[in-house]
């Protein structure tokens, strides 16, 4: 998603748009996901448009299309993932929920759905799970190649998160008139933690 070079390369400088048009067109494709998810997860087509629609006005999503974001992605993954596992293509789901791994971490979440749908199928179950694995390989070679450094990168986003939210609960609960705290200089924490510093 991240490599803009078959599109901004033909003009031979990187056009920051090329990442929007992606972004968008893995929206569109997760608002038709949604749409299939909840047309074959009900049977008819009106749950279809409700949940299609759900995702299309949703502000989050549609802003996160325009910013290129991993959430948009895992979307779609998630929205093809769940749509397989209900009409009972578990192979092709093991496919999906790697491909979802590979855009982001938490698409792992889906084995469980996975595991779910195929109770007592074991062959068909084994199988879906060497495909997911496989896919997740596939669409992130980091992992094979610099397994040790991938592994500190994502516990490192992970203390990071946790270091933060624990500096804006603090930084709240400084500003609250129940805790007794003057609140002075907690804007300025509380946007240095909004900003990442």
């Amino acid at each position: 998603m991240y490599r803009q070079r078959p599109v901004s390369g033909l003009a031979g400088r990187a056009v920051l748009p090329d990442r929007a048009i992606v972004g968008v067109v893995l929206a569109t494709a997760a608002i038709a996901a949604t749409w299939w998810l909840g047309r074959r997860a009900f049977g008819t087509p009106a749950a279809g448009v409700v949940r299609g629609d759900s995702g299309r006005v949703c502000t989050i999503h549609v802003a996160y299309s325009h910013a290129a974001v991993t959430d948009v992605p895992l979307t779609l993954g998630v929205a093809v993932s769940l749509a397989l596992l209900v009409s009972g293509r578990l192979e092709l789901a093991g496919v999906a929920i790697g491909l979802a791994m590979g855009f982001k971490y938490p698409g792992v979440f889906l084995l469980v759905p996975l595991v779910v749908a195929g109770w007592k199928q074991w062959p068909r179950l084994a199988l879906s799970g060497v495909l997911a694995v496989a896919a997740f390989l596939a669409s992130s070679p980091f992992i094979i190649v610099h397994g040790h450094q991938a592994w500190h990168e994502a516990f490192r986003v992970q203390r990071l998160a946790r270091t933060v939210g624990s500096a804006s609960n603090t930084t709240t609960s400084r500003r609250s008139p129940s805790s007794g705290g003057s609140g002075k200089g907690s804007g300025r924490r509380l946007s240095c933690v909004a900003s990442g510093w």
